[in-house]
């Protein structure tokens, strides 16, 4: 004889965007009670994923989105919930154009892309009433990611972005390192901190050049190289250095300016 069990209260957890290292997120759990306006999220890879959440992060659907709980499946409440899917990006950049979507970009996004337009596009289902619909929203930044490129650094990424002053370089630095590090596990792979560190400096310096130009790039790599050297330099002491194709590295040494 079966046995009737109750159904699971109806709440799911608040739906965050996957990183690429899953093993690592740091975000609040929270627990959301299921209503009519709830949203199920499908589960995502993190470029399009990440996207998603940046365009929606001041949008009013956003407090109403849920982590999937397939294991629900059944209970008359949770098969009552809307569903968010069919995710694209779509980039305008003069002439050409890109969808970018979870199989890919079409056509292909062969460098980093800066648009006039950029536009998310998803369909929120009603399972219930098999009814649809779809929104548009305008976003800022989009991301594909080369097949099997989560261990490979940011050369494995690709960037299609409109300028504007809410996408600074440390916002793109966080996009990228959540799209894209994975730190390796390989016996002859260097400690965790030693891969973050060294894709932090990338992120950086591809974030200078995507959005400052490629002079900021260089001068970011030659920030985040000294950064590393500035327990030599004395602390009552600054640092003038010269450098010039051909020549001998010039430093010279002075006593700190007094603030003001």
């Amino acid at each position: 004889m079966g046995v009737a069990l109750p159904e699971a209260d109806p709440c799911l957890p608040r739906w965050h965007a996957a990183i690429a290292e899953s093993d690592n997120v740091n975000v609040e759990y929270e627990e959301v009670a299921a209503g009519a306006e709830t949203i199920l999220v499908a589960d995502l890879e993190p470029d399009i994923a990440q996207g998603l959440e940046r365009a929606l992060r001041e949008h009013p659907l956003r407090p109403h989105l849920v982590e999937n709980h397939p294991a629900y499946a059944g209970y008359g409440w949770y098969d009552a919930l809307h569903q968010l899917g069919n995710v694209r990006f779509y980039v305008s950049a003069g002439e050409q154009g890109h969808v970018i979507a979870e199989n890919g970009s079409f056509p292909p996004l062969d460098d980093h892309v800066r648009a006039e337009t950029i536009e998310l596009r998803f369909c929120v289902f009603h399972r219930a009433s098999e009814t649809q619909r779809e929104e548009r929203i305008p976003a800022d930044v989009a991301f594909v990611v080369d097949e099997d490129g989560w261990y490979s650094g940011v050369n494995q990424i690709r960037i299609a972005y409109v300028p504007g002053p809410a996408l600074t370089p440390e916002t793109l630095v966080d996009l990228i390192e959540n799209v894209c590090f994975c730190a390796s596990d390989d016996s002859e792979a260097d400690s965790w901190d030693t891969q973050h560190e060294h894709f932090l400096r990338d992120a950086r310096e591809l974030a200078a050049r995507v959005l400052l130009g490629e002079e900021e790039a260089i001068a970011a790599r030659i920030r985040d190289t000294l950064a590393g050297i500035l327990w030599v330099i004395p602390k009552d002491r600054q640092v003038a250095i010269t450098v010039a194709p051909g020549t001998a590295i010039d430093v010279q040494l002075s006593a700190c300016q007094p603030a003001g």
